[in-house]
């Protein structure tokens, strides 16, 4: 179902090209906003790493 096609598209997005060091910085961003109890900017970088794993997983996702 949903879940197993989440995790088929993290999959994809963890697997990509340059996609490491990005996801690691965004994880960092959100792990610091969420110690400063800034809730507006860990949801704001979450949202961002979310709004970039999609980015890549569309471009994955289009036929070549």
């Amino acid at each position: 179902g949903l879940n197993v096609r989440i995790n088929q598209l993290r999959s994809m997005t963890i697997a990509s090209a340059n996609r490491r060091g990005p996801a690691i910085a965004e994880m960092i961003e959100i792990m610091s906003a969420i110690r400063s109890r800034n809730a507006d900017a860990a949801e704001r970088a979450a949202r961002h790493h979310v709004e970039q794993a999609w980015h890549i997983a569309r471009q994955s996702l289009q036929p070549k």
